[in-house]
């Protein structure tokens, strides 16, 4: 098409402009290689997963190191603005996940409603970085002093 329309909201104009033959036009291409080189040479390249144990199971307890990486996963997810209001602790099999509520005061989250549902992102990216080592996971929520009240259905 020959005709774009551009909206700039940040200094209020709008735009409707040709292009003569289109994007067909030979200087249009060169536009669109050389920016999307320079958009390749930008991009970051991807780490690496670390490397995980073979054996998983030590003792009958999870490898340390694979709970600190489903851990890690759950710090990954998303939260109301960035506060990640979570802690974790780990024993043997077990990953213990608790909703810190003094980090998340803002005036959006009534009655702590954001931060669980960002604790909910959190644990479902352990629950599915745990199938990645072949772990089945159960959740159990309860409060730090009282422990356990009931079983989440998986």
């Amino acid at each position: 098409m020959p005709y774009y329309v551009q909206i700039d909201p940040y200094i209020r104009k709008y735009y409707c402009k040709k292009l003569p033959m289109g994007n067909r036009n030979p200087l249009q291409r060169m536009k669109t290689i050389i920016v999307k080189q320079m958009l390749n040479k930008n991009t970051p390249i991807a780490p690496e997963e670390p490397e995980m144990p073979s054996n998983r199971i030590l003792n009958n307890s999870i490898h340390p190191d694979v709970s600190k990486y489903i851990i890690q996963a759950g710090i990954q997810a998303p939260s109301g603005d960035n506060c990640q209001p979570w802690k974790f602790s780990y024993d043997k099999n077990t990953i213990f996940f608790y909703l810190n509520e003094d980090t998340d005061r803002s005036f959006f989250n009534v009655a702590q409603t954001a931060s669980m549902i960002s604790c909910g992102a959190a644990m479902e990216n352990m629950k599915i970085t745990a199938t990645k080592f072949k772990l089945r996971s159960d959740i159990q929520y309860g409060s730090a002093e009282t422990g356990p009240v009931k079983k989440l259905p998986p």
